[in-house]
Protein backbone atom coordinates (compact mmCIF):
# COMPACT_ATOMS: atom_id res chain seq x y z
CA UNK A 1 0.00 0.00 0.00
CA UNK A 2 1.20 3.06 -0.78
CA UNK A 3 0.35 6.46 1.08
CA UNK A 4 -0.10 10.25 0.24
CA UNK A 5 3.16 10.94 2.46
CA UNK A 6 5.11 8.74 -0.28
CA UNK A 7 5.87 5.65 2.45
CA UNK A 8 4.74 2.13 1.39
CA UNK A 9 3.13 -0.26 4.01
CA UNK A 10 3.08 -4.01 3.78
CA UNK A 11 2.12 -7.79 5.12
CA UNK A 12 0.81 -10.53 4.94
CA UNK A 13 3.10 -13.99 3.35
CA UNK A 14 6.84 -13.35 4.02
CA UNK A 15 8.66 -16.39 3.48
CA UNK A 16 10.88 -15.06 0.28
CA UNK A 17 10.89 -11.60 1.80
CA UNK A 18 7.94 -9.96 -0.53
CA UNK A 19 6.78 -7.92 2.66
CA UNK A 20 10.22 -5.81 2.28
CA UNK A 21 11.03 -5.37 5.91
CA UNK A 22 13.99 -6.85 6.16
CA UNK A 23 12.78 -10.30 7.43
CA UNK A 24 11.30 -13.53 6.68
CA UNK A 25 8.46 -13.20 9.13
CA UNK A 26 4.76 -13.19 8.08
CA UNK A 27 3.46 -9.79 9.33
CA UNK A 28 -0.13 -9.29 10.00
CA UNK A 29 -0.29 -5.55 10.70
CA UNK A 30 0.91 -2.92 8.30
CA UNK A 31 4.47 -2.26 8.44
CA UNK A 32 5.98 0.50 6.96
CA UNK A 33 9.28 -0.43 4.36
CA UNK A 34 12.40 1.67 5.50
CA UNK A 35 12.47 5.39 6.29
CA UNK A 36 11.93 6.66 2.34
CA UNK A 37 9.11 9.03 1.58
CA UNK A 38 9.33 9.21 -2.47
CA UNK A 39 7.59 6.39 -3.28
CA UNK A 40 5.74 7.49 -6.42
CA UNK A 41 4.32 3.53 -7.38
CA UNK A 42 4.08 0.15 -5.90
CA UNK A 43 2.98 -3.01 -7.80
CA UNK A 44 2.92 -6.92 -6.15
CA UNK A 45 3.04 -10.09 -7.95
CA UNK A 46 3.23 -13.47 -6.17
CA UNK A 47 5.82 -13.29 -3.21
CA UNK A 48 7.35 -10.48 -5.37
CA UNK A 49 7.53 -6.64 -5.02
CA UNK A 50 7.98 -3.60 -7.87
CA UNK A 51 8.24 -0.33 -7.04
CA UNK A 52 8.84 3.04 -8.79
CA UNK A 53 10.39 6.28 -6.83
CA UNK A 54 9.51 9.89 -7.82
CA UNK A 55 13.16 9.98 -9.31
CA UNK A 56 12.52 7.31 -11.76
CA UNK A 57 14.42 4.79 -10.07
CA UNK A 58 12.86 0.83 -10.12
CA UNK A 59 13.40 -1.30 -7.00
CA UNK A 60 12.44 -4.84 -6.15
CA UNK A 61 12.31 -7.73 -3.47
CA UNK A 62 11.19 -11.18 -2.18
CA UNK A 63 10.80 -14.21 -4.51
CA UNK A 64 13.60 -14.09 -7.64
CA UNK A 65 14.24 -18.14 -8.16
CA UNK A 66 12.94 -17.16 -11.75
CA UNK A 67 14.70 -13.10 -11.85
CA UNK A 68 11.74 -11.47 -11.52
CA UNK A 69 13.13 -8.96 -9.37
CA UNK A 70 15.37 -7.91 -12.66
CA UNK A 71 18.30 -7.25 -10.69
CA UNK A 72 20.54 -9.87 -13.12
CA UNK A 73 20.80 -12.88 -10.49
CA UNK A 74 18.58 -15.21 -8.99
CA UNK A 75 18.89 -14.66 -5.33
CA UNK A 76 16.01 -13.50 -2.90
CA UNK A 77 16.06 -9.58 -1.42
CA UNK A 78 14.08 -9.32 1.72
CA UNK A 79 14.49 -5.36 1.42
CA UNK A 80 14.37 -2.64 -1.64
CA UNK A 81 16.63 -3.42 -4.03
CA UNK A 82 17.15 -1.19 -7.11
CA UNK A 83 17.02 -2.74 -10.58
CA UNK A 84 20.50 -1.25 -12.70
CA UNK A 85 20.91 2.60 -12.86
CA UNK A 86 18.18 3.71 -15.10
CA UNK A 87 16.01 6.43 -13.89
CA UNK A 88 13.32 6.90 -16.66
CA UNK A 89 11.25 3.95 -15.46
CA UNK A 90 7.27 4.87 -15.71
CA UNK A 91 4.63 2.16 -15.29
CA UNK A 92 5.04 -1.38 -13.67
CA UNK A 93 3.26 -5.12 -13.00
CA UNK A 94 3.92 -7.63 -11.56
CA UNK A 95 3.05 -11.71 -12.73
CA UNK A 96 2.84 -14.81 -10.61
CA UNK A 97 7.23 -14.98 -11.50
CA UNK A 98 7.73 -11.89 -14.12
CA UNK A 99 7.58 -8.68 -14.09
CA UNK A 100 6.88 -5.64 -17.17
CA UNK A 101 7.44 -2.00 -17.21
CA UNK A 102 7.09 1.20 -19.54
CA UNK A 103 9.53 3.60 -19.73
CA UNK A 104 9.26 7.43 -19.98
CA UNK A 105 10.17 7.24 -24.06
CA UNK A 106 7.14 4.94 -24.20
CA UNK A 107 9.31 2.09 -24.95
CA UNK A 108 8.31 -2.01 -23.42
CA UNK A 109 10.57 -3.97 -21.24
CA UNK A 110 9.68 -7.41 -18.99
CA UNK A 111 12.28 -9.92 -17.49
CA UNK A 112 11.64 -12.95 -15.13
CA UNK A 113 9.87 -16.25 -16.01
CA UNK A 114 9.59 -17.13 -19.79
CA UNK A 115 7.59 -20.70 -19.53
CA UNK A 116 4.50 -19.43 -21.40
CA UNK A 117 6.14 -16.46 -23.37
CA UNK A 118 5.01 -13.93 -20.63
CA UNK A 119 8.19 -11.69 -21.03
CA UNK A 120 7.40 -11.08 -25.35
CA UNK A 121 10.57 -10.94 -26.60
CA UNK A 122 9.96 -13.57 -29.02
CA UNK A 123 11.62 -16.55 -26.89
CA UNK A 124 10.92 -19.30 -24.20
CA UNK A 125 14.17 -17.87 -22.32
CA UNK A 126 13.86 -17.14 -18.71
CA UNK A 127 15.70 -13.31 -18.00
CA UNK A 128 16.80 -11.75 -14.87
CA UNK A 129 17.43 -8.54 -16.35
CA UNK A 130 14.98 -6.09 -18.18
CA UNK A 131 14.92 -6.98 -21.89
CA UNK A 132 13.57 -4.57 -24.08
CA UNK A 133 10.19 -5.98 -26.06
CA UNK A 134 10.65 -4.78 -29.68
CA UNK A 135 11.66 -0.95 -30.70
CA UNK A 136 8.58 0.74 -30.30
CA UNK A 137 8.23 3.54 -28.44
CA UNK A 138 4.34 4.24 -28.10
CA UNK A 139 3.44 1.84 -25.45
CA UNK A 140 1.04 3.45 -22.77
CA UNK A 141 -0.75 0.75 -20.09
CA UNK A 142 0.68 -2.31 -19.04
CA UNK A 143 -0.46 -5.50 -16.87
CA UNK A 144 0.41 -8.63 -16.10
CA UNK A 145 -1.83 -12.08 -14.99
CA UNK A 146 -0.23 -15.10 -13.43
CA UNK A 147 1.93 -16.10 -17.29
CA UNK A 148 -0.10 -13.61 -19.24
CA UNK A 149 0.75 -10.01 -20.58
CA UNK A 150 -1.11 -7.39 -21.68
CA UNK A 151 -0.37 -3.69 -22.85
CA UNK A 152 -2.11 -0.92 -24.83
CA UNK A 153 -0.59 1.67 -27.27
CA UNK A 154 -0.61 4.97 -27.35
CA UNK A 155 -3.43 4.56 -30.18
CA UNK A 156 -5.61 2.81 -28.19
CA UNK A 157 -5.22 -0.58 -29.68
CA UNK A 158 -4.58 -3.86 -27.33
CA UNK A 159 -2.21 -6.45 -27.18
CA UNK A 160 -1.29 -9.61 -25.22
CA UNK A 161 1.09 -12.51 -25.03
CA UNK A 162 2.22 -15.57 -22.91
CA UNK A 163 -0.02 -18.61 -21.48
CA UNK A 164 -3.66 -18.68 -23.42
CA UNK A 165 -4.86 -22.02 -22.18
CA UNK A 166 -8.00 -20.15 -20.63
CA UNK A 167 -8.12 -18.03 -23.53
CA UNK A 168 -7.00 -15.33 -21.64
CA UNK A 169 -4.84 -13.36 -24.37
CA UNK A 170 -8.46 -12.66 -26.16
CA UNK A 171 -7.29 -13.62 -29.42
CA UNK A 172 -9.53 -16.01 -30.56
CA UNK A 173 -7.36 -19.05 -29.62
CA UNK A 174 -5.78 -20.99 -26.44
CA UNK A 175 -2.42 -20.79 -28.35
CA UNK A 176 0.30 -19.47 -26.26
CA UNK A 177 2.24 -16.72 -28.00
CA UNK A 178 5.78 -15.57 -27.53
CA UNK A 179 5.41 -11.41 -28.93
CA UNK A 180 2.77 -9.11 -28.48
CA UNK A 181 -0.20 -10.07 -30.10
CA UNK A 182 -3.38 -7.97 -31.09
CA UNK A 183 -6.84 -7.96 -29.89
CA UNK A 184 -9.42 -7.39 -32.10
CA UNK A 185 -9.51 -4.17 -34.28
CA UNK A 186 -10.91 -1.64 -32.10
CA UNK A 187 -9.00 1.14 -31.09
CA UNK A 188 -10.69 2.65 -28.19
CA UNK A 189 -9.11 0.50 -24.88
CA UNK A 190 -8.48 2.65 -22.45
CA UNK A 191 -7.41 0.98 -19.34
CA UNK A 192 -6.26 -2.84 -19.14
CA UNK A 193 -5.63 -4.89 -15.39
CA UNK A 194 -5.79 -8.59 -15.46
CA UNK A 195 -6.59 -11.05 -12.58
CA UNK A 196 -4.48 -14.31 -12.23
CA UNK A 197 -6.26 -16.36 -15.47
CA UNK A 198 -8.74 -13.17 -16.40
CA UNK A 199 -8.60 -10.03 -17.92
CA UNK A 200 -10.66 -7.06 -17.83
CA UNK A 201 -10.75 -3.97 -20.13
CA UNK A 202 -12.49 -0.73 -20.56
CA UNK A 203 -13.19 1.20 -23.28
CA UNK A 204 -13.18 4.90 -23.80
CA UNK A 205 -16.97 4.96 -23.54
CA UNK A 206 -17.22 3.13 -19.78
CA UNK A 207 -18.77 0.12 -21.12
CA UNK A 208 -16.65 -2.92 -19.44
CA UNK A 209 -15.22 -6.15 -21.34
CA UNK A 210 -13.98 -9.64 -19.57
CA UNK A 211 -12.64 -12.96 -21.07
CA UNK A 212 -10.17 -16.05 -19.72
CA UNK A 213 -11.09 -18.54 -16.74
CA UNK A 214 -14.58 -18.16 -15.77
CA UNK A 215 -14.99 -21.29 -13.70
CA UNK A 216 -16.74 -19.17 -10.93
CA UNK A 217 -18.26 -16.53 -13.12
CA UNK A 218 -15.19 -14.41 -12.32
CA UNK A 219 -16.01 -12.81 -15.79
CA UNK A 220 -19.30 -11.32 -14.89
CA UNK A 221 -21.32 -12.07 -17.90
CA UNK A 222 -23.58 -14.36 -16.21
CA UNK A 223 -21.46 -17.64 -17.19
CA UNK A 224 -19.31 -20.37 -15.69
CA UNK A 225 -17.84 -20.59 -19.36
CA UNK A 226 -14.02 -19.69 -20.27
CA UNK A 227 -14.05 -16.97 -22.85
CA UNK A 228 -11.56 -16.57 -25.73
CA UNK A 229 -12.33 -12.97 -26.73
CA UNK A 230 -13.58 -10.11 -25.22
CA UNK A 231 -17.22 -10.22 -24.04
CA UNK A 232 -19.30 -6.99 -22.69
CA UNK A 233 -20.00 -7.32 -19.12
CA UNK A 234 -21.45 -4.14 -18.74
CA UNK A 235 -22.53 -1.77 -21.00
CA UNK A 236 -23.38 1.07 -18.28
CA UNK A 237 -20.87 3.46 -19.15
CA UNK A 238 -20.06 4.45 -15.32
CA UNK A 239 -17.15 1.92 -14.17
CA UNK A 240 -14.14 3.69 -12.76
CA UNK A 241 -11.67 0.97 -11.73
CA UNK A 242 -11.27 -2.90 -12.17
CA UNK A 243 -9.44 -5.37 -9.74
CA UNK A 244 -9.19 -8.86 -10.31
CA UNK A 245 -8.19 -11.15 -8.37
CA UNK A 246 -7.43 -14.79 -8.51
CA UNK A 247 -10.31 -16.07 -9.12
CA UNK A 248 -12.69 -13.14 -7.88
CA UNK A 249 -12.88 -9.45 -9.27
CA UNK A 250 -13.75 -5.95 -7.57
CA UNK A 251 -15.11 -2.82 -9.19
CA UNK A 252 -15.57 0.84 -8.28
CA UNK A 253 -18.60 2.55 -9.84
CA UNK A 254 -18.34 6.41 -10.69
CA UNK A 255 -20.55 6.80 -7.57
CA UNK A 256 -18.09 5.06 -5.72
CA UNK A 257 -19.84 1.82 -5.11
CA UNK A 258 -18.14 -1.36 -4.76
CA UNK A 259 -19.19 -4.18 -6.91
CA UNK A 260 -17.67 -7.64 -6.42
CA UNK A 261 -18.20 -10.91 -8.74
CA UNK A 262 -16.65 -14.83 -8.99
CA UNK A 263 -15.26 -17.19 -6.58
CA UNK A 264 -16.38 -16.80 -2.67
CA UNK A 265 -15.91 -19.48 -0.78
CA UNK A 266 -13.47 -17.33 1.67
CA UNK A 267 -16.04 -14.63 1.70
CA UNK A 268 -13.38 -12.71 0.00
CA UNK A 269 -16.19 -10.58 -1.50
CA UNK A 270 -17.47 -8.69 1.03
CA UNK A 271 -20.97 -9.47 0.97
CA UNK A 272 -21.06 -11.29 4.01
CA UNK A 273 -21.95 -14.80 2.00
CA UNK A 274 -20.22 -17.36 0.59
CA UNK A 275 -21.92 -17.93 -2.22
CA UNK A 276 -20.28 -17.52 -5.73
CA UNK A 277 -21.53 -14.49 -8.10
CA UNK A 278 -21.83 -14.36 -11.81
CA UNK A 279 -22.52 -11.27 -12.17
CA UNK A 280 -21.34 -8.08 -10.57
CA UNK A 281 -23.39 -7.59 -7.33
CA UNK A 282 -23.55 -4.50 -4.80
CA UNK A 283 -21.26 -5.11 -2.14
CA UNK A 284 -22.92 -2.55 0.22
CA UNK A 285 -24.51 0.76 0.28
CA UNK A 286 -21.70 2.58 0.62
CA UNK A 287 -20.66 4.96 -1.76
CA UNK A 288 -17.10 6.84 -0.32
CA UNK A 289 -14.83 3.54 -2.09
CA UNK A 290 -11.90 5.13 -3.53
CA UNK A 291 -9.62 1.78 -3.44
CA UNK A 292 -10.02 -1.97 -3.66
CA UNK A 293 -7.65 -4.94 -4.01
CA UNK A 294 -8.39 -8.41 -4.68
CA UNK A 295 -5.92 -11.02 -3.94
CA UNK A 296 -6.42 -14.92 -4.23
CA UNK A 297 -8.31 -15.64 -1.29
CA UNK A 298 -8.60 -11.88 0.34
CA UNK A 299 -10.06 -8.45 -0.40
CA UNK A 300 -9.06 -4.98 0.71
CA UNK A 301 -10.81 -1.92 0.58
CA UNK A 302 -9.82 1.59 1.34
CA UNK A 303 -12.00 4.67 1.70
CA UNK A 304 -10.84 8.20 1.95
CA UNK A 305 -8.95 7.47 5.27
CA UNK A 306 -9.75 4.38 6.09
CA UNK A 307 -8.97 0.48 4.78
CA UNK A 308 -10.79 -2.81 5.23
CA UNK A 309 -9.91 -6.32 4.60
CA UNK A 310 -12.26 -9.15 4.25
CA UNK A 311 -11.57 -12.97 3.66
CA UNK A 312 -8.63 -15.45 4.27
CA UNK A 313 -6.17 -14.80 6.97
CA UNK A 314 -4.01 -17.61 6.78
CA UNK A 315 -0.71 -15.30 6.87
CA UNK A 316 -1.41 -12.12 7.80
CA UNK A 317 -2.70 -11.09 4.88
CA UNK A 318 -5.71 -9.58 6.19
CA UNK A 319 -3.24 -6.73 8.04
CA UNK A 320 -5.43 -6.88 11.39
CA UNK A 321 -3.09 -7.82 13.67
CA UNK A 322 -4.40 -11.59 13.94
CA UNK A 323 -4.67 -14.70 11.64
CA UNK A 324 -8.26 -15.17 11.58
CA UNK A 325 -10.24 -15.22 8.36
CA UNK A 326 -12.82 -12.09 8.11
CA UNK A 327 -16.38 -12.85 6.97
CA UNK A 328 -17.19 -9.46 6.44
CA UNK A 329 -15.69 -6.35 6.07
CA UNK A 330 -13.01 -5.36 8.95
CA UNK A 331 -11.12 -2.14 9.48
CA UNK A 332 -7.47 -1.90 9.83
CA UNK A 333 -5.95 0.67 12.15
CA UNK A 334 -3.46 3.14 10.53
CA UNK A 335 -0.40 3.81 12.28
CA UNK A 336 -1.01 6.94 13.91
CA UNK A 337 -4.26 7.38 13.32
CA UNK A 338 -7.48 7.16 15.72
CA UNK A 339 -9.66 4.38 15.99
CA UNK A 340 -11.96 4.57 12.90
CA UNK A 341 -15.67 5.90 13.54
CA UNK A 342 -17.38 3.13 12.39
CA UNK A 343 -15.59 0.50 14.90
CA UNK A 344 -15.85 3.04 17.70
CA UNK A 345 -19.50 3.60 17.54
CA UNK A 346 -19.89 -0.76 16.78
CA UNK A 347 -17.66 -1.55 20.20
CA UNK A 348 -17.61 1.94 21.93
CA UNK A 349 -13.84 1.45 22.66
CA UNK A 350 -11.28 4.22 23.26
CA UNK A 351 -8.08 4.03 22.72
CA UNK A 352 -6.25 7.99 23.47
CA UNK A 353 -3.74 9.73 22.91
CA UNK A 354 -2.51 8.30 19.72
CA UNK A 355 0.38 8.93 19.11
CA UNK A 356 1.50 8.73 23.02
CA UNK A 357 4.95 9.60 25.15
CA UNK A 358 3.92 8.27 28.45
CA UNK A 359 0.23 6.73 29.12
CA UNK A 360 -2.22 4.92 26.61
CA UNK A 361 -5.85 5.02 28.09
CA UNK A 362 -8.53 2.67 27.39
CA UNK A 363 -11.50 2.73 27.91
CA UNK A 364 -14.46 -0.20 26.88
CA UNK A 365 -17.87 1.06 27.54
CA UNK A 366 -19.41 -2.33 26.41
CA UNK A 367 -17.44 -4.61 28.28
CA UNK A 368 -15.03 -6.14 31.17
CA UNK A 369 -11.33 -5.42 29.61
CA UNK A 370 -9.80 -9.09 30.28
CA UNK A 371 -6.20 -8.65 28.89
CA UNK A 372 -4.13 -5.74 27.18
CA UNK A 373 -1.47 -7.33 25.19
CA UNK A 374 1.49 -4.88 23.43
CA UNK A 375 3.43 -6.49 20.36
CA UNK A 376 5.71 -4.97 18.28
CA UNK A 377 5.31 -5.36 14.36
CA UNK A 378 7.85 -8.13 14.34
CA UNK A 379 4.52 -10.01 16.22
CA UNK A 380 6.97 -10.53 19.11
CA UNK A 381 4.66 -10.22 22.82
CA UNK A 382 6.16 -6.88 24.84
CA UNK A 383 4.01 -6.16 27.51
CA UNK A 384 0.60 -7.70 29.28
CA UNK A 385 -1.58 -6.60 31.60
CA UNK A 386 -5.10 -7.78 33.34
CA UNK A 387 -6.70 -5.26 34.61
CA UNK A 388 -10.30 -6.67 34.75
CA UNK A 389 -12.44 -3.36 34.51
CA UNK A 390 -13.20 -1.11 31.87
CA UNK A 391 -10.75 1.56 31.85
CA UNK A 392 -7.13 0.99 31.96
CA UNK A 393 -4.30 3.53 31.52
CA UNK A 394 -1.11 1.37 30.81
CA UNK A 395 2.61 2.94 30.90
CA UNK A 396 4.50 2.68 27.80
CA UNK A 397 6.94 5.15 28.33
CA UNK A 398 9.96 3.09 28.74
CA UNK A 399 9.05 1.60 25.03
CA UNK A 400 11.25 2.57 22.55
CA UNK A 401 9.67 5.19 19.69
CA UNK A 402 7.90 3.00 17.29
CA UNK A 403 4.85 1.48 15.99
CA UNK A 404 2.72 -0.87 17.75
CA UNK A 405 0.05 -3.24 17.94
CA UNK A 406 -2.48 -3.09 21.06
CA UNK A 407 -4.43 -6.39 21.64
CA UNK A 408 -7.25 -6.15 24.01
CA UNK A 409 -9.48 -8.91 24.83
CA UNK A 410 -12.85 -8.63 26.41
CA UNK A 411 -16.12 -10.75 26.59
CA UNK A 412 -14.12 -13.88 24.74
CA UNK A 413 -13.28 -11.61 21.83
CA UNK A 414 -10.44 -9.77 20.71
CA UNK A 415 -9.68 -5.66 18.84
CA UNK A 416 -6.60 -4.89 17.29
CA UNK A 417 -5.08 -1.55 16.63
CA UNK A 418 -1.83 0.03 16.56
CA UNK A 419 -0.41 2.61 18.29
CA UNK A 420 2.33 5.23 17.91
CA UNK A 421 4.84 5.30 21.04
CA UNK A 422 6.29 8.75 20.39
Amino acid sequence: MLKQDGTIWSWGYNDHGAVGNGTYIDVNVPTQIGNDNDWKKVMAGFSFTMAIKNNGTLWSWGYNVFGQLGIGDLINRNAPTQVGNATDWNKIAGGSEHGIAIKNNGSLWAWGYNYYGQIGDGTYITRSSPVRIGTENNWNKVSAGTSHSLAIKNDGSLWAWGDNQYGQLGDGTYVKKNIPTRIGTANDWVEVISGAWHTFALKSDGSLWGWGLNLHGQIGDGTVVKKNTPVLVSASGDWLYIAPGGNHTLAIKTDFSVWGWGYNQQRQLGHGTNTDYHTPQLVNNMHEWKIVSAGDWHSIFVKQDEMFSVGSNTDGELGDGTFTSRPNLHSIGCAGGTLSQSQASLDKLSIYPNPTKTFLNIEFSNYTIESIQIYDLQNRLILTEKPFSNKHNINVEKLQNATYVLKIIANNKSWNHLFVKN
